[in-house]
């Protein structure tokens, strides 16, 4: 982050394996996200720009400025998938702390899909669900969307409690978790109205997850 000017030092690779830096974020990068051909990758900060890093020379450029799809101001961006049809898809967490009880406004935008090589076009809203705010400190939020082998959409959604105790504080819902949190989703991108489907249940906050050669 440009408040801590010092670098890391990078860690030894493995015998055989080189790394080298790749691009310099001036923001917090969160997720990124390969367009399939090593020629560049887009990358998602917590407010919800998005930045394309072209390769190998690691220049940065702003494609889409949160301002411009988000509803509301105050927002969590963490989760962000280049699809194979070449979708772009973002997760925005939008709280909203004037309802009663305060909810997270779960919003998933995503582009049409865009020419190879080209930079993703504007994001429109896809799916929208509401979740209440977390008790506590335990805000995991809906964060990683990664696209299966079978083409479907996952998304996990993580929980907003530590373990389904109730809380006190005022304006919170008392519910513990609810049907769809602490769980992954998934939902039918050839569907531009998808419904909502729990894959898995019982997963406190999977901020990562990938397939393996089974699917």
């Amino acid at each position: 982050a440009s408040s801590r000017p010092e670098r890391c030092t990078r860690p030894e690779p493995p015998p055989g394996i080189a790394s080298r830096e790749g691009a310099r974020m001036i923001e917090q990068p969160v997720r990124l996200s390969s367009d399939g051909t090593g020629t560049f990758l887009v990358v998602r900060l917590v407010a919800g720009d998005v930045d394309r890093i072209n390769l190998p020379g690691g220049q940065l450029k702003l494609i889409i400025d949160h301002a411009k799809y988000q509803i509301a101001a105050n927002a969590q961006c963490v989760g962000i998938c280049l699809a194979k049809d070449r979708r772009l898809y973002v997760v925005s967490n939008e709280f909203d702390f004037a309802s009663h009880p305060a909810e997270n406004n779960v919003r998933i935008y995503r582009s049409d899909p865009a020419a190879a090589g080209a930079d993703p076009a504007a994001l429109k809203l896809w799916f929208q669900t509401q979740i209440p705010f977390a008790v506590d400190v335990f805000q995991h939020s809906v964060t990683m969307i990664a696209q299966g082998p079978d083409g479907m959409m996952y998304i996990s959604s993580g929980s907003r409690t530590d373990h389904g105790e109730a809380g006190a504080q005022p304006n919170i819902s008392r519910d513990g978790e609810t049907p769809i949190s602490a769980c992954i989703w998934r939902l039918d991108p050839k569907s531009d109205h998808p419904r909502l489907q729990v894959f898995a249940r019982g997963l406190r906050n999977a901020f990562g997850m990938c397939f393996d050669d089974r699917g």
